[in-house]
């Protein structure tokens, strides 16, 4: 099992991968265009949407994400706080956690442990 986790920015999501290291987690970095086949390739458990990557459809990945396992995946979505309604449209497409970016930053190691707790 791992974290998908879809994301464009290579300095952010740095620190993600370092964390992931840190929890033992395997994290894999896709883009929108890849995360589908990913999601059912790597048997992803969890997925993490960082709202601020260019061409993400949040309303359409959201349901083809869940339909791409027969497991329950969870869904954490992060954006900017200024961008409250790019927040809003994960949190409608049923992303079962929103963040601001800040808190995402402030809780991404016990994000990662509690998944990894979970495996």
């Amino acid at each position: 099992m791992s974290i998908l986790y879809i994301t464009a920015d290579l300095m952010f999501s740095s620190r993600v991968v370092g964390a992931a290291k840190t929890c033992a987690v395997e994290l894999v970095v896709t883009s929108p265009q890849d995360a589908i086949e990913k999601a059912a390739s790597t048997k992803a458990r969890q997925v993490i949407l960082d709202l601020g990557t260019p061409n993400l459809d949040v309303e359409a990945i959201v349901p083809k994400l869940r339909a791409s396992t027969s497991e329950p995946i969870t869904i954490i979505a992060y954006g900017p706080h200024v961008q409250e309604a790019k927040l809003i449209k994960a949190q409608s497409a049923g992303c079962d956690q929103v963040l601001t970016r800040g808190q995402f930053n402030s809780q991404i190691d016990e994000l990662l442990r509690k998944f990894s707790a979970e495996k």
